[in-house]
């Protein structure tokens, strides 16, 4: 975008980039922009991050506004603590991606939803609502009108307060959401066609429900299963919060006469927003463990509303031989998490990771030894519930971010850029040309400054004989049956993004 001028398409080299709504590539672009001074070239991955960093900084800010809306100030900060220390975020909010951003507007959309439901409408607070379910969907379609919209209507019908919808100016939201998106459609569709606009709007909708994409398939359950690692250290109460939750709802709901309406409660607005959204990424084909995110600070501070309330969880839930099962087996994966950061980051400084490897099993190896045996003593649950969960956060905030200093020093992640110093020994002066065959990874065009070609298997031939002396990045698997093309090496990289390990090489046409 700030090469070309062009802010309207989102394009890599001369494909234009449809998937995506252009809220997150303006930012990104803005940001490499400042940061250069406008000399694009001298740009730097990290300039692309900052809008995720920022986003979340917003979304911690806003679960903590929130809560405080609903609950005790202690609340509230427990519950950003979650979202500041849970694996996922910590992740997301060093990507240039779009997710980060996506939270950031539902989260402020069910801020102001909540705060109609409960302190009623203000222009204000209907600003807010639906400014954040307009920019939501020029981050990224859907997602925040969907949960909004099915956050709203779980909640007016289990609660039988209907009023409160029209409150929200509906007529309005539509108006400033026609206004926000409807512009950029319209300019889009005369640059490119309206087919293609339409066609990958519905393969990014309907093609994702019904059918995985880009290999990312899961079975159902499959979100209900990474919660408990992603939403560490929150996901200890957890499950209880909801069962409790819930069973509170349904018997209010089936005792309450039918004429009568229920009261707002916080934890069942939390459910309303989280629940049905829930089910519905649990029936999507295509699964990636970030889908879920933007329901997290409702799980967030739904957890930390119960883990203040030690009694009751302890009477209930702990007292029972799975409830501390459950609770040993999370102070397990606290220590794991703490010593997994420590040994990515002692590998990731290549000398000397032995030593410093035992000194993290030792130095974490005892504390844990001593808070089994603690935690054996029902007595102490009672008065350490939040206390656990304090060092919980304390595990998980250091063992993030010695992940997040160790992964960058590892070069299997790094594909590209490995490929790319494998080219530069092959072509010094960058003068050869290069296509990708089977390696369609966008970084590489993005190392390369735009000189790799995206090229398909059948059409190398050709695209050989117009660019003799082309050097070829293709995938092992490729190179093993094109007996024309003569290896110069190759290197093993972590497709992370799909979990899979991949072989490129360097190739160049036999003579």
């Amino acid at each position: 975008m700030v090469e070309s001028g062009d802010w309207v398409v989102p394009r890599i080299q001369d494909r234009a980039r449809l998937n995506k709504p252009p809220l997150i590539y303006w930012l990104q672009a803005s940001s490499a922009g400042l940061f250069t001074g406008g000399d694009i070239a001298r740009d730097r991955i990290w300039m692309y991050r900052v809008p995720s960093l920022i986003a979340a900084i917003v979304v911690v800010l806003l679960t903590r506004r929130i809560g405080l809306a609903m609950f005790h100030p202690r609340a509230a900060v427990l519950g950003a603590a979650f979202i500041a220390v849970a694996p996922v975020f910590l992740w997301e909010a060093r990507q240039a991606r779009a997710d980060m951003v996506l939270v950031a507007c539902t989260t402020g959309a069910m801020l102001g939803l909540w705060l109609i439901v409960s302190r009623g409408a203000t222009t204000a607070r209907q600003l807010l609502l639906w400014g954040c379910v307009a920019l939501g969907v020029l981050v990224k379609g859907p997602v925040t009108p969907l949960v909004v919209v099915l956050g709203a209507v779980v909640f007016t019908l289990g609660t039988r307060r209907y009023r409160w919808l029209i409150e929200t100016a509906p007529l309005f939201g539509l108006s400033l959401l026609a206004a926000v998106v409807v512009p950029w459609q319209w300019i889009v569709t005369r640059r490119v066609s309206s087919d293609v606009l339409t066609r990958t709007a519905i393969d990014e909708t309907l093609g994702r429900a019904l059918s995985p994409m880009e290999g990312h398939a899961g079975p159902p359950g499959f979100h209900t299963l990474l919660v408990w690692v992603l939403l560490f250290p929150g996901c200890l109460c957890l499950g209880a919060a909801l069962v409790l939750t819930v069973k509170g709802w349904w018997r209010a709901f089936r005792l309450t006469p039918c004429t009568r309406s229920l009261p707002a409660r916080p934890e069942w607005f939390l459910i309303a927003w989280a629940g049905p959204s829930w089910i519905m990424f649990e029936i999507v084909a295509t699964k990636l463990p970030h889908y879920t995110m933007p329901l997290y600070p409702a799980l967030a501070l739904l957890a930390a509303r119960f883990v203040l309330r030690p009694r009751l969880l302890t009477r209930r839930v702990f007292s029972t031989w799975w409830g501390k099962f459950a609770a040993r087996a999370w102070m397990l994966g606290a220590v794991v998490f703490a010593s997994a950061g420590v040994a990515v980051f002692a590998y990731s400084l290549r000398s000397d990771s032995r030593p410093l490897l035992g000194a993290a099993a030792g130095l974490l190896g005892v504390p844990t030894a001593a808070l089994f045996y603690v935690w054996t003593r029902r007595s102490w649950l009672a008065r350490g519930l939040t206390a656990m969960h304090t060092g919980g956060i304390a595990l998980a905030g250091v063992g993030g971010m010695l992940i997040c200093a160790g992964l960058p020093r590892l070069p299997m992640i790094w594909t590209s850029r490995s490929v790319v110093g494998l080219l530069s020994r092959h072509d010094p002066a960058a003068a050869r040309p290069i296509a990708a065959v089977g390696f369609e990874e966008d970084s590489l065009i993005f190392e390369t400054r735009g000189r790799a070609r995206r090229v398909r298997e059948g059409d190398l031939a050709a695209w050989l004989e117009r660019n003799p002396g082309a050097l070829i990045v293709i995938e092992e698997r490729l190179l093993n049956r094109r007996p024309e093309l003569k290896s110069l090496g190759g290197t093993l990289g972590f497709n992370y993004s799909k979990g899979q390990r991949v072989l490129v090489a360097i190739a160049e046409a036999r003579p």
